[in-house]
This record gives C-alpha cells, structure tokens and sequence, in this order.
C-alpha cells in the first residue's frame, strides 16, 4: 500500500463517524466523559483533602502524598490488566468492577482513622477504580474512531478528566468547609456510584470491527505528520507490544507518560497546599485548580485543531515545553492571580498533550493491541505518579516549600520534549516507496 494508511473506510461504523448520519461511537464519547468524571475527577479531588487530614490526624505531607503515589502506582498495574482485558471482551464489565471498588473505597474513607486505612482505602480502592476507568476508556474510544476524528474523540471523552477536576474539587471543598472531610468522601461515593452505573449500562456495546489493513501485518504505511527531523514517514500498521518495544516511537511514549504524569500529579496533590502556605485563602487556594480545569478543558478540545495543523509529533513536542515553562514559573508564584494565569496555562497544555498522546498510538502501532499499548503506557504513567507525589511530600517536609519539586518537574518535561523530537517517528526505512 502507498502513501497515507487509515482504518479500513470499509467498515460501516467508521465510515458513519467522518460523516453520513448518526454515529453511536458519540455516545460512547458522551459516557465516556462521566465516566471519567466519576472515577478520575473524585481522585484529582486529592489535594482539597491533604490540610483537613493533616490537621486532624497529625500526619506529614509526605505521608499523606504517598498514598496518592501508591493510587497511582496501583491505577497503572490495574490498566495494564484491564487494558489487555478491552482488547478481547466487554468493557462494560470493567466499568462495572471500578464502580463497585470505587464506592466502596470512598465509603470506607469517610469512616477510616488511621494511615493505614487511608493507604488500602485511597491507595489501593481508589486506584483500581481509576484503573478500570482510563486505560479501558481510551483503547475503547480509539477503535470506535478512525485517523482523521480519533484525537478528537479523545480529547472529548478526556475533557471528564478536566471537568472533574474543574468542578469537583471546589464543590468538594465547600462540602468539607461547610461540613467535614467525611462528608466529601461520601460524596465522592455518590458520584461514582452515579456515573458507573449508567456507564456499565452504555459501555457494554461493543466497536466495529477493525479489520487488518491492505497489505497484511507488515504491509501498509502510515503518515503521523508533524515529524521534526524528516518528514513523511512510512509506518507498519500494526505491531504487537514486543515489536514496539524495539522501536524508538514506543520509548517516546514511555517517556512521556512519565514525564507528564510526574509534573500533572505535583500539581494536582501540591498546588492547593502551596498556594495556603504563601497565604491564599482556602477557597481561593482550591480556586487554582478549578483555573488548571478550565485550561485543561480548552486544551481537550482544541487538541484536534493543534494536530490538523502541526501533526502530533510537533503539537507535543511544544506542550511539552510550555509545561516546563510552566512549572518553573510555579517557583515564583505568591499572588492569585499569577497561580491563576500559571496553572491556566499548565493545565491548556496538560489538555492538548494527552489526547495528542494517546492520538498517535494507533498511527504509530496500530489498533489490534491498542489496549495493551495504552496498558504499557499508562504503567509508565503511574511511575511518574509514584514518583511525583512522593517527591514533593518530602521537599516540602525537609525544605518547608516546594519550589525544588517544581524546578525537578520542569526538568523532567524537557527531557520528556528532547525524546519527542529525536524518537518521535519511525525512521524512513531505507529504499522504501513513498
């Protein structure tokens, strides 16, 4: 096959979702955003929880962060498992396994009184719940689209992420200023419980089949777009996870994963309690990461309108960057509005990366084992969320700030930017038609 590979424009799905009437892979989407909202949105609630609990039970910083790393940690084993699972049956089963866990685990919580609980509880509970909810969604939102619509699709469905954190964060707030911080895990129950239930119902149809493209496994190209160093390039369509492993393309993703997870998650459990500590109100102070939301929100959605534009490779590559800007702004942030106008732009590029992320899987892969893929990158994801977390727990303790966590974040973004640009593309193979 020549030129520029897609999805088999064979399939009558597929062919519905770049025109010709209603397709059901939208309500897919449309679930797939309160799902996520549910399951990933109450975890993102995080950070509103570190000072009531400190507070109360006396424990440090860093202990409190390790759970989140530990949620982390356990949301990448579980997609992994959960990713492998989407490839062959029923992702309303899985929806249905986080909703029970998850609801459970946020009961469990707003009754726990020691570490202990609150590890198995927000750690282990929280993680599986999370677990069944992103690697999952993603694969199964990826098979429903072809090429030309699947960053789009992705960066809808991702904006339940970013909405989650936008309003949840600052209603849980108020439940636990007007009431305690049991309450706003019971209401976190509630929630999944309300967005898995109608997910488990809507989940359970399967995507159109995508069939092997022309050529064979090995026979057709791809064209990503946007490659920094060479240009047009001609990629097999699909591989299996051993096949990707050696090549420079799937390293970039790993690397990625991390580096974007290691930033996102020091924002997301940090950014309340740095803000109280240079003296923001608290309302104000959980303020930031509704601001982080809305920027997060945009960058979903122009996603697609980046990558039109620039290609994949060259939209991430910038994202990546204007990240570490943002994090090394984040040290000199003592007002605000600039920790409004900073984490704005840190969460619109926070946006734009991870559905441009995941966007270039299948073109550089393929979909056969897109659940796996995704599973492999979303264990890299929690390494940097293990790792992230924890990290700025113990700057914080031994320095009293967290200025050294944001500089080591903005670090690590550029060098998740230089493995962008140098192995962000298959190499054009030699002698190849183009």
């Amino acid at each position: 096959m020549r030129g520029r590979s897609r999805v088999d424009q064979s399939i009558p799905g597929v062919q519905a979702a770049t025109g010709g009437g209603f397709y059901y892979g939208w309500v897919i989407v449309g679930v797939a955003v309160l799902v996520f909202l549910g399951f990933i949105g109450t975890l993102l609630a995080f950070g509103v929880f570190l000072t009531p609990l400190q507070d109360q039970f006396g424990w440090s910083r860093g202990a409190i962060s390790g759970a989140m790393s530990v949620c982390i940690a356990v949301q990448g084993v579980v997609g992994v498992i959960m990713g492998r699972f989407t490839d062959k049956y029923n992702m309303g089963f899985v929806v249905a396994i986080g909703t029970v866990v998850g609801a459970a685990a946020y009961l469990f919580l707003s009754r726990m009184d020691t570490l202990w609980e609150f590890y198995l509880c927000f750690g282990v509970g929280a993680g599986i719940c999370s677990g069944c909810a992103f690697t999952p969604i993603t694969a199964t939102v990826s098979k429903w689209f072809d090429e030309q619509r699947r960053t789009l699709a992705l960066g809808i469905a991702l904006a339940g992420v970013t909405t989650g954190q936008m309003v949840l964060s600052p209603v849980i707030n108020h439940v636990i200023e007007t009431g305690d911080w049991r309450q706003g895990y019971q209401l976190s129950a509630i929630l999944v419980v309300a967005c898995g239930v109608l997910g488990t119902a809507i989940m359970s149809r399967k995507p159109p089949q995508q069939g092997r493209h022309a050529g064979g496994s090995h026979g057709g190209s791809h064209q990503t777009g946007g490659d920094l160093r060479s240009g047009a390039v001609r990629l097999p369509p699909e591989y299996t996870v051993r096949e990707a492993t050696k090549t420079p393309p799937f390293w970039m993703i790993i690397i990625t994963a991390f580096a974007i997870s290691f930033g996102f998650y020091i924002f997301m459990s940090q950014i309340v309690a740095h803000g109280r500590d240079v003296s923001l109100q608290p309302v104000t102070a959980a303020l930031i990461l509704t601001f982080g939301g809305v920027g997060s929100l945009a960058g979903s959605l122009l996603a697609h309108w980046f990558t039109k534009r620039m290609g994949g490779q060259r939209t991430l590559f910038v994202v990546l960057l204007i990240q570490a800007a943002a994090m090394f702004l984040f040290t000199a942030t003592n007002s605000a509005w600039s920790f409004f106008v900073v984490a704005s732009v840190f969460g619109f590029t926070y946006g734009t990366a991870a559905p441009v992320r995941m966007g270039l899987i299948p073109p550089l892969f393929g979909l056969k084992c897109i659940g796996a893929m995704l599973g492999c990158t979303t264990l890299a994801w929690s390494v940097g969320g293990l790792v992230g977390p924890a990290l700025a727990g113990l700057v914080h303790d031994r320095t009293d700030r967290y200025i050294w966590a944001f500089v080591a974040s903005g670090i690590v973004f550029i060098f998740g930017a230089l493995s962008v640009y140098f192995w962000g593309s298959h190499k054009q193979e030699k002698g190849a038609d183009t």
